[in-house]
Order: structure tokens, then sequence, then C-alpha cells
């Protein structure tokens, strides 16, 4: 698959600037798989923002922020500085460091939300209106998502490497612990949250 392909090149990149430009391909490809399992397009094509110009594209802006925060959140605690990233580029009020480490969770937790609401009809159509700012949610429907995606956030699964149940919110905690162990040198290197699932959707013909 195209994302695959660029997968493999990011181990190859020799530079940040060709790593982006694999990042970007891959970003590409996996929004291409993802209008495929959309049971509804609602007019989405790709990812687009500022302002969102469809419902799919302004439920996937709100979930990133409400991820960046969460991140945000815990690196403070934790004693990083948010603004200072990898291979986010610094820039004036961004913290880089957080749009860094939520690139780990975005698929998992607010692609599969999304997936999950427009697949089982929990939203409509009508959940939306058109602003200067583009499309939003009713105050009705955001309160609805806002509900699903707190309560998705504390479900509790296996952790996929360590013996324990979880949930989301303590798996970002916990990568947010082990990159600071590795700035000190107590871990060796970091390990990215993966999850590996099958067969999760239906893709949509």
């Amino acid at each position: 698959s195209r994302s695959r392909r660029a997968t493999e090149k990011l181990e190859r990149a020799e530079n940040l600037e060709s790593l982006l430009g694999y990042e970007g391909a891959g970003a590409t490809a996996h929004y291409r798989a993802f209008w495929q399992l959309l049971g509804h397009d609602w007019g989405f094509t790709t990812r687009q923002f500022r302002p969102p110009p469809d419902p799919i594209n302004a439920m996937l802006s709100l979930g990133y922020t409400l991820l960046h925060n969460h991140v945000y959140a815990f690196i403070s605690v934790v004693g990083l500085d948010p603004y200072c990233g990898y291979f986010h580029q610094p820039k004036h009020g961004h913290a880089a460091l957080a749009s860094d480490l939520m690139e780990e969770f975005r698929q998992i937790i607010v692609d599969g939300y999304v997936l999950s609401v427009i697949n089982n009809n929990r939203v409509r159509p009508e959940d939306f209106e058109q602003t200067n700012k583009g499309i939003r949610f009713t105050k009705e429907a955001l309160d609805r998502f806002l509900t699903g995606y707190y309560g998705r956030m504390q479900q509790t699964f296996q952790h996929p490497t360590r013996n324990e149940k979880t949930t989301y919110l303590r798996c970002i905690e916990l990568q947010v612990r082990h990159l600071a162990r590795v700035v000190t040198g107590e871990d060796p290197v970091y390990k990215p949250f993966i999850v590996k699932s099958k067969n999760m959707w239906t893709v949509r013909q």
C-alpha cells in the first residue's frame, strides 16, 4: 500500500526535510484509505482545515484539538517543555512537542472515533451548520460528540506491551513519561504506542 511504502521510506530519510516529505505522502495515503472506510462521505475528499469545508473535516479538526490539549496537559505535568519539539517546527504559540507526541494517537483515537459515529449513524448532516469560520456542530450535537469522545478516552482495553488494563488517557500519560525517561537517559530509545487491529470497519465501495 502507499502508506506502507511511505513508512518504509521513513527509515531511510537522511534529514528532517525528507522525513517530513515522506510523512506528508503517508498522510495523503492515510486519508485516502480513511475515505474508503466512511459509510457517508458528506463531501469529504481529503484532509482540509482552516476552515473545515465539510462535517467530517470539522469533526477531525475538533478531535485533533481535544487530543492535542490532552497531550499538552501531560507534557506540562511531567515537566517537559511542550513548545520544544523534535519534528514539528517551532512557531510562535505552537506547542510543537504536543503535536509530535499526538501523532501516534491521531488514528486510533480521533480517526477511529469519527469513523464510528459516522458509520453507526450517531451524527447526521443536520447536526452541522455553516458559519463564517467553516462548518460547525450545532450546540446539541457538539455536546453529544464531546460526551462520546471523552467516553472513548476512558474505555479500558489491554495495553499492547504492558500486562495491564488501561485507557487511552492513561496511554498518553505513559508515553509522555516514557519520553521524559528517554531524555534523562533512563530509557535507551523511544518506543511509540502502536495498536495492531484488523477488519475494524467495512471498506466503502
